[in-house]
């Protein structure tokens, strides 16, 4: 898929320009309505009249090791959520928080524990990061973030393999914006979740869970299909969500009800 991140806010106009060029998803920075640069629920609406959908980023000046400190980790995650949640953003899906500078290897600890603490505040979202290959593949290793969005910026011309998206290329044209150049390779990291049949139930399916929307589940992961949610159900859930690249707790929430159905 094609996608754009930029700091420039949306306008039906830009929205359906966008669209047309080919684009699918479009990333956009969380935060309060008064800056210039943050997500609005008019940029919202616009980008799905158009088809477009969102992934969300978390930003203020994380350009150095000092930024990533346990307090600014809590400040962050809390912000990040309010600002996700006025915006409609789904539960579940992922909020990426950027290390935007070429951080050097001594400094992936200190950012391994600012990620390690957003986990330990952040609840209702899934923690995305952003950044250069080398914080991606630390991150991932770790296991401090669930879904990657690598930036070209200090990768000396290598991707990542565990990147859910990829920033190749900035501040080019397109829909009479300023962006950057995206591969997505996972669309479960964006939002609005798709619409189909079978819509999500509006609660977490997990252990002990039982009747026909198990039935469902277990139908479409090809195992056993006698409506309880057992050891042998969670997990072919956990090997599922390994495949699609999706935080791996054996858990049905928003965001693996849209990568099964």
């Amino acid at each position: 898929m094609k996608g754009v991140d930029c700091a420039r806010r949306l306008t039906p106009v830009s929205a359906k320009k966008l669209k047309a060029a080919g684009f699918d998803g479009i990333g956009r920075y969380l935060g309060p309505p008064d800056s210039w640069k943050t997500l609005t629920k008019e940029e919202v609406s616009a980008a799905t009249s158009a088809g477009l959908r969102l992934f969300s980023i978390w930003e203020k000046a994380p350009t150095d090791a000092a930024y990533f400190t346990r307090t600014q980790a809590s400040i962050d995650a809390r912000e990040a959520a309010y600002w996700a949640r006025l915006l409609g953003q789904p539960v579940g899906t992922p909020i990426f928080f950027t290390v935007d500078y070429n951080a050097s290897p001594k400094e992936l600890s200190v950012i391994r524990s600012y990620f390690f603490q957003l986990h330990r505040y952040l609840s209702a979202y899934t923690i995305g990061a952003y950044g250069s290959l080398s914080v991606i593949n630390a991150l991932h290793l770790w296991q401090a973030a669930d879904c990657f969005f690598q930036t070209a910026a200090w990768s000396a011309g290598q991707k990542s393999a565990h990147a859910d998206i990829y920033q190749f290329k900035n501040n080019q044209h397109a829909g009479g914006l300023i962006v950057d150049w995206n591969e997505i390779y996972n669309d479960a990291v964006l939002w609005p979740l798709p619409v189909c049949k079978n819509r999500y139930p509006g609660h977490l399916i997990r252990i002990n869970s039982h009747g026909n929307t198990v039935r469902l589940i277990q139908k479409t992961l090809g195992i056993r299909s006698d409506g309880l949610f057992g050891p042998e159900t969670e997990r072919a859930v956990r090997n599922f969500q390994k495949i699609k690249k999706l935080q791996v707790d054996g858990v049905i929430g928003p965001q693996t009800w849209a990568a099964l159905f």
